[in-house]
């Protein structure tokens, strides 16, 4: 039975047996339903958050997540290299290489070799924000924080601190695994 929350009826699926379930999974993980596996859970909250902050991104800035995604990565830690844009963007090469050539074309990202500007990426080529991409990451940055802000203010500062905690935990053992 889905539980009385103020949530969107679209977004509900009834999670059978709680927390309890999490508390003792069985031994095989035999008690832990589809709809409430942790997976699952942070795959269904990710895709919601991306789909309504992508959709007030193109309606304030015209750009979606891609874009906005790799303009914050330079607006916070330029220059960057291909691998390191494709490693932390969360994007594969194709994706990464898509959405570089249209901010590239329309002016947005410029590159730069050890010899001045570059009309392509090779290992010794960075790319970095133009001063209107900074202008429009700058707007862009405004938006993710009240979003960010948004997220926070469902948590108490003691869930803050021990969710992101937890996040940290799982991302390092999810790291750890791709290595082996």
């Amino acid at each position: 039975m889905p539980s009385k929350t103020n949530r969107n009826k679209d977004t509900q699926v009834p999670a059978l047996g709680g927390a309890a379930n999490w508390m003792d999974p069985g031994e095989k993980g035999e008690r832990i339903t589809h709809t409430d596996a942790p997976s699952y859970l942070i795959l269904k909250l990710s895709t919601i958050l991306s789909r309504r902050f992508n959709r007030r991104y193109v309606e304030l800035i015209g750009f979606g997540i891609p874009e906005v995604r790799l303009m914050g990565m330079l607006y916070d830690y330029e220059p960057l290299k291909f691998k390191q844009i494709v490693k932390y963007s969360m994007m594969d090469q194709a994706q990464a290489s898509r959405t570089l050539a249209v901010l590239i074309r329309d002016g947005y990202i410029s590159l730069h070799g050890p010899n001045g500007a570059a009309t392509r990426f090779t290992a010794r080529v960075s790319a970095k924000l133009t001063a209107k991409g900074r202008k429009v990451s700058e707007r862009a940055m405004d938006i993710a924080r009240e979003h960010q802000m948004q997220i926070l203010e469902q948590l108490s500062r003691e869930e803050r601190k021990s969710f992101h905690t937890v996040l940290h935990r799982l991302l390092d053992w999810v790291d750890s695994k791709e290595e082996s």
